[in-house]
């Protein structure tokens, strides 16, 4: 996304929860390291983007999602894979080669594979309960919203949509 908040075409999008610290934190040094990445929260999302996407709102709760520039679509771990594949993972140098063997090397041995997996879904299910102080730590905030109030919050964005 460009700073007006407009997705750029030829661009892959990375559509994240902005509610989420974590995830916040995520898209910020994604945005230092891949400038042609668009990174938009879900919630900036209106039915038509939804629609143009190939997304649905659900999808976007449940996981980090990527629209690749031939529109292919990868959610969650794989969608992060993708990128360590892509993008220098050191702003001084060393270009793509240490993203490359980390997603090799899990490539590899399916048991790092599946253990990413288990590891991102408990993570993304779990992101609200992680304690501020371990949060903290890391540098990012804790999520903003307990499942809840997104749930509620998740209603009044549908409702409005349908509205359109």
């Amino acid at each position: 996304m460009n700073r007006e908040g407009k997705i750029r075409s030829g661009n892959p999008i990375l559509i994240y929860d902005g509610d989420c610290g974590i995830c916040l934190a995520a898209a910020e040094w994604l945005r230092r390291r891949a400038p042609h990445l668009d990174l938009i929260p879900f919630q900036h999302l209106d039915a038509a983007a939804f629609n143009r996407l190939g997304l649905t709102l659900a999808e976007c709760r449940q996981a980090v999602q990527l629209v690749t520039t031939a529109g292919h679509r990868l959610a969650g771990h794989r969608a992060i894979n993708h990128l360590l594949w892509q993008i220098p993972l050191f702003p001084f140098g060393f270009g793509c080669w240490p993203g490359r063997l980390l997603v090799s090397i899990l490539w590899l041995f399916p048991p790092l594979l599946l253990l990413e997996w288990l590891g991102y879904r408990w993570v993304a299910a779990n992101r609200h309960r992680i304690p501020r102080t371990i949060t903290e730590r890391l540098g990012v905030s804790a999520c903003h919203f307990h499942p809840g109030q997104v749930e509620a919050r998740t209603v009044e964005m549908v409702r409005s949509m349908r509205k359109e």
